[in-house]
């Protein structure tokens, strides 16, 4: 059956410098498939039974994001329960396979919204790897039971007095860890260590490089700091059931590109005038009037200079990976989002391999996890993808370790006011779905350390043709061989 369109009408979120998203690279570069949706939620939440409806698209030209309506109230076609469309101003493609996708779908009398709100939740039931994991497991006994898996996610301010209070995002982590209908391992306890995250603006004290230089590195050692302090804390109460550790949330390189371009060189005052004219003429040189190409290369290459050559930053970072060490040798398994920066590009910037892993993925103590999608074949990991937005490493040293279903996951427990059925999508939800599979290889054999834990997650893991370990370190996990050999 198809459904008419023509009372599908999308909102626009203009495209400027204090709102503008870290770009993404066109899905294909065609007529028919140049249509790039972009998440407007945190971490790529996709709430599904939500009261709004909206979708924002924006249109690559010559290299410039341009956002424009793609869709507008006018559009007419038809559009299957697959996500098949076809437009009469000549556009058409698959919405989940040609397009970034981010939708708020209530029940609606529009059959459109419905049929995608549909599709959506159909695609994650049919490609979930968790059905057939939990038969094959749970058969055995093995369901996590007896251990705890501590998530470390920020908290966030909210409700009238502003007080911090558990991010929905941790709401979902847990649910993929123990969800009773959706988790990997329904028996593991989960507990939320998280503490108050601060992801905001530079604060430069004057308009120069050394201001910059200093309140970048600050920031650096405030988030790497924090980390530290949490391992370090629970390392010294040493609670025998808490065997497992997810990690998510932390920058990377390229996110601190982007997050430095657009709210410092690009930030505006009152009136109108650039915020910090002398650090832009002194970070930017001779790219000050060149092209956006040009002043990002810029802005990288002070970036990299600062953060790999600073003493202080460089403290901090094996600091960090001593308490990983340390952390391990107590028997906890840290295990570390490998971030979702994979489609970060701009034509003509460079940077260094392994930009886009996460800070706290930095270290050879924590199993650093990418995003795969199913392509709705559970259990046949040989014809799985690695996501296009999962960052990818160096091919050497900063590398995923093995990555996991990430791209399509459902929910079905209400997660505060996000809802119910949820649809989500990052290597955030790939991350717990690899804890609740070292949770039942640890209910199966305590005994496991943090390097018999990683060396078996590799050794049964499976390749794909196409992928290295940039990509996906030593492949796709295979949940059921892990636990079981």
């Amino acid at each position: 059956m198809v459904y008419p369109v023509s009372t599908f009408s999308p909102s626009i979120r203009a495209v400027n410098a204090s709102t503008s998203p870290v770009l993404k690279r066109p899905v294909k570069d065609t007529p028919e498939a140049r249509v790039a949706w972009h998440a407007i939620a945190p971490v790529e939440i996709f709430p599904l039974g939500t009261t709004a409806a909206s979708v924002s698209a924006e249109l690559l030209d010559n290299g410039q994001i341009v956002t424009e309506t793609v869709l507008g109230p006018q559009a007419q076609g038809q559009l299957d329960t697959l996500g098949n469309y076809q437009l009469n101003n000549g556009i058409r493609g698959n919405l989940f396979q040609d397009s970034w996708l981010n939708m708020k779908l209530p029940d609606s009398p529009n059959p459109f919204l419905n049929a995608l709100k549909a599709t959506q939740r159909r695609r994650a039931v049919v490609g979930s790897e968790i059905p057939r994991i939990r038969q094959l497991l749970t058969n055995r006994g093995l369901t996590g039971a007896g251990i705890k898996i501590g998530i470390l996610d920020g908290q966030r301010r909210s409700g009238p007095d502003n007080q911090w209070e558990q991010h929905p995002h941790t709401r979902v982590v847990g649910a993929i860890i123990n969800d009773p209908i959706w988790g990997v391992a329904p028996g593991a306890q989960v507990e939320d260590f998280g503490r108050p995250y601060t992801d905001g603006p530079l604060k430069l004290a004057a308009d120069n490089y050394q201001a910059f230089s200093n309140a970048l590195v600050e920031d650096y050692k405030t988030m790497m700091q924090e980390r530290i302090d949490l391992l370090n804390s629970l390392i010294a109460k040493r609670d025998p059931a808490l065997r497992v550790l997810n990690a998510t949330w932390g920058l990377s390189h390229s996110e601190i590109y982007g997050h430095t371009y657009h709210r410092v060189l690009l930030k505006q005052d009152e009136n109108g005038y650039y915020k910090y004219p002398m650090l832009r003429q002194t970070l930017l040189g001779p790219a000050l009037m060149g092209s956006k190409a040009e002043k990002m290369q810029a802005l990288v290459n002070a970036v990299d200079a600062i953060l790999t050559q600073n003493p202080v930053a460089q403290a901090v970072k094996a600091q960090y990976i001593d308490a990983t060490r340390r952390a391990a040798n107590a028997g906890m398994i840290l295990v570390g989002a490998a971030a979702n920066e994979g489609e970060f590009d701009l034509p003509g910037v460079s940077w260094k391999a392994g930009s886009q892993i996460g800070f706290f993925s930095e270290s050879p103590y924590v199993i650093t996890v990418a995003a795969a999608n199913t392509r709705q074949q559970p259990g046949n990991r040989a014809a799985y993808k690695v996501a296009d937005f999962s960052s990818r490493g160096d091919g050497y040293w900063i590398n995923p370790t093995i990555a996991a279903p990430g791209e399509e996951m459902g929910i079905s427990l209400p997660q505060g006011h996000l809802g119910h059925n949820l649809v989500v999508r990052g290597t955030s939800f790939s991350t717990p779905f690899v804890c609740g599979v070292i949770a039942m290889m640890l209910q199966r054999n305590p005994w496991l350390t943090f390097e018999q834990v990683k060396a078996k997650l590799q050794a049964t893991a499976v390749q794909a043709p196409g992928y290295g370990p940039a990509d996906y370190g030593a492949g796709f996990v295979n949940a059921e061989a892990a636990v079981l050999s």
